[in-house]
């Protein structure tokens, strides 16, 4: 069959004909049913992812996803106000959801990487990474969608119920998917990351077991991959189980329970090296087939992807998340000597898988640092020789970045001297520096803080002095350091009167000085009797000396 590509409307009657050949309501050729019930919740913790749901590829058909292909998309929506470049997100699944993707990007609309997203070995964690461009943005919105399946599906059941959780938040997941009856012949099975970074099928094939092969040397069965649709799947060595089940499970999960497991070398034997109708295969050779059902688990790697088959309808899922591909397995079983004979009464039916695309769409809003600054004096004392008063520098972040901001007050003076005291700030710190006043801080976008301090100031001479203001303001965005805005405070001066000085003056002798008299504290009448009292004092005391000098003679 030559590999083709399907329209929609066309699919229908393709499946058709494939079910009728294989006999094999397992197949997983159908399309897309049932809507998801999307679980919101905002992430107020810890996490910036916002909203997880499981989504269906085409709401509304009537049997995908179902039990034989029970494959969701997972939709992931995030918003990150400031993307670190290495930082990360991790969005943690419950075992019964798997997730299959190679490790891709999310550019924005100019091409530009953003975010990469990576899903874990096992399949049940997504992380996504901030790339380096991202620092040069803010407010990042992602929505991502991711390949799953889930093994908890079955007949008995139309409900899948599950559970993502992100750095302590949980997001409940539920989705309805149409119960196909199991088939006893055919494959199902689930996706997962394959070591290689591709994809990995993991099939569980089912076919009757049949007691009387044992007369012909056993039931021989071969599982192995088709080149008739436009992916390409290889059996991967050494990854065979085989199980045998006396009734065939309620859950795609318990094809392959574990007490169930046959083994090695006892119940049956593997060659790794065997063909059927020209076409390699893997071999299991059962001696002893017993009543029940074999089933052949059989991890596949997709070598190839192929041509999408169509793109899902899904308007919820971003466009890279719409690509839907497929890929076929085979089983095909017989007696043993029939093999060996060319294949007489061996055959079985291929199954085609069906896989999705994943990736998502990304915005932000490129970051524009800016930064306003001013500076208010308020004098509180002005006198010869004195002045003081309060400084308060603002500072607005009017940019869409956080910052982180480093302010310098610097002041200079000229025949004065100053004392700043009582640096203070409504956020950040402020202290004193030798020559002036040092802020720092962070400032959200749109906030505004201040800083305030007093300045004590006195003339050091006779002569008028003076004080000048200088300011700068430094952001830096954190988490990209190169991004830098500054801003500068007009320079601002205030002048100081100079110190009132006391004037001496020399007193010629015989000079009487009123302002020395007035010193003493003695008015002028009382200062005109103290003068005369001296002189009589003088004058008398000069006549008795000249009369005794008189008597010695």
């Amino acid at each position: 069959m030559a590999r083709m590509r399907f329209t929609l409307p066309r699919l229908a009657i393709a499946m058709s004909g494939v079910l009728l050949l294989a006999c094999a309501p397992f197949t997983t050729l159908v399309q897309t049913a049932s809507a998801s019930e999307p679980s919101a919740l905002s992430a107020v913790t810890g996490s910036p992812i916002t909203e997880v749901s499981l989504e269906p590829y085409f709401p509304g058909e009537a049997s995908w996803p179902s039990t034989a292909y029970p494959t969701w998309a997972l939709r992931v929506e995030l918003t990150e106000p400031a993307p670190v470049p290495g930082g990360t997100v991790h969005l943690d699944l419950s075992p019964n959801l798997t997730a299959a993707a190679a490790a891709g990007a999310l550019h924005d609309d100019d091409g530009v990487e953003l975010a990469t997203y990576a899903v874990s070995p096992d399949g049940h964690g997504i992380t996504i990474t901030y790339s380096t461009a991202a620092a040069s943005f803010v407010d990042l919105r992602a929505t991502l969608g991711v390949f799953v399946s889930a093994d908890s599906v079955g007949p008995g059941k139309t409900l899948v119920d599950a559970e993502a959780t992100s750095s302590g938040v949980s997001f409940p997941l539920s989705a309805s998917y149409s119960a196909i009856p199991w088939n006893s012949s055919g494959t199902v099975g689930t996706w997962s990351p394959s070591p290689s970074g591709s994809l990995r099928f993991l099939a569980r094939s089912v076919v009757p077991a049949v007691p009387g092969f044992h007369a012909d040397g056993g039931q021989w069965i071969g599982v192995g991959g088709v080149d008739t649709w436009n992916g390409t799947l290889e059996p991967v060595t050494g990854a065979t189980r085989i199980f045998g089940v006396e009734e065939l499970p309620s859950s795609l999960a318990g094809f392959t329970d574990q007490s169930a497991a046959w083994r090695p070398g006892v119940e049956y034997t593997l060659d790794e090296q065997e063909s059927h109708d020209g076409g390699r295969v893997f071999g299991i050779t059962v001696p002893d087939p017993p009543d029940g059902y074999i089933v052949v688990e059989q991890a596949y790697d997709l070598v190839s992807t192929g041509a999408a088959f169509f793109e899902a309808s899904n308007p919820a899922l971003p466009t890279p998340a719409r690509e839907v591909f497929g890929a076929g397995t085979r089983i095909v079983t017989g007696p043993l000597s029939g093999h060996e004979n060319g294949g007489d009464g061996v055959g079985g039916p291929s199954t085609l898988a069906f896989f999705a695309s994943s990736g998502g769409a990304v915005s932000a809003t490129r970051l524009i640092p800016a930064l306003s600054a001013s500076r208010t004096i308020t004098p509180d004392l002005a006198t010869d020789g004195e002045a003081s008063g309060l400084v308060t520098v603002t500072m607005t972040n009017t940019g869409n970045a956080v910052l982180d901001v480093r302010a310098a007050d610097v002041l200079s003076t000229s025949h004065a001297d100053v004392e700043l005291s009582h640096a203070a700030a409504d956020a950040g710190s402020a202290t004193t520096i030798p020559s002036g006043v040092e802020w720092k801080g962070a400032v959200l976008p749109g906030a505004t803080v201040t800083f305030t301090y007093v300045y004590g100031a006195t003339s050091s001479g006779p002569h008028p002095g003076s004080i000048t203001w200088h300011g700068t303001v430094l952001g830096t965005v954190p988490r990209n350091a190169e991004i830098t805005v500054e801003a500068e405070i007009a320079d601002a001066e205030i002048a100081i009167a100079p110190r009132p000085m006391t004037t001496v003056t020399a007193t010629p002798p015989g000079t009487v000085v009123r302002g020395a008299l007035a010193t003493t504290g003695a008015d002028v009448p009382t200062a005109a009797i103290g003068t005369a009292g001296v002189l009589l004092f003088v004058g008398v005391g000069a006549v008795l000396l000249g009369a005794r000098m008189r008597s010695k003679r």
